[in-house]
């Protein structure tokens, strides 16, 4: 958060952070098409020209995940969420946006897209700590508040599918999403 802090990029998490309410009630109050409200109402309140500030100090204790099985619920909730929030406002997030109700510089722009897109890397780690290569996705259920989503994979054949080196992240150099008539198209590189 720091590091944002310098962009006026804060992402409000919930757990211990404070809103004005009047922002808030100009906003139209939390959206709940969103898994992951506080963190959307944040892009919302940026987008709308007001700031955040990071305080870097504790003002009370949260309660945290105390299984790995709840972190993983945890974590699913985040990237779902942060999915959602991409797919939602990926346009006002480009650098091209000049709509004049998007107030957002280029940092606070940068830092919410990059911050959405990094659950990418979750497939890398399929791909290395469990040997599944995804192949297709399909989408049988999508709407505003919520979506169903299937990987198609098998595993790792290292004739067919191992690079040469190990692959060490997504990137987002080059990255583009294209409209097709039957969805979208998204082309993703690889750093090795």
């Amino acid at each position: 958060m720091p590091a944002r802090n310098e962009r006026d990029s804060i992402i409000f998490a919930g757990t211990m952070g404070l809103l004005r309410r009047s922002a808030l009630e100009r906003l139209g109050g939390w959206d709940e098409w969103t898994i992951t409200e506080d963190a959307e109402t944040s892009l919302r309140l940026l987008r709308a020209g007001w700031s955040g500030f990071y305080v870097g100090e504790s003002f009370g204790r949260g309660i945290m995940p105390l299984t790995f099985a709840a972190l993983k619920r945890q974590r699913f909730r985040w990237c779902f969420g942060g999915m959602q929030i991409l797919r939602k406002h990926w346009r006002e997030l480009m650098p091209w946006d000049r709509h004049p109700g998007n107030r957002l510089s280029f940092g606070q722009r940068m830092d919410y897209l990059l911050g959405g897109l990094q659950w990418l890397n979750d497939l890398v780690y399929l791909f290395q700590a469990r040997g599944v290569v995804c192949r297709r996705f399909e989408f049988p259920a999508w709407s505003e508040t919520a979506y169903e989503a299937e990987a198609f994979g098998e595993p790792v054949d290292p004739a067919r599918h191992f690079p040469r080196d190990l692959v060490k992240a997504a990137t987002y150099h080059g990255l583009s999403v294209r409209s097709q008539e039957d969805g979208f198209e998204a082309r993703v590189i690889l750093d090795v």
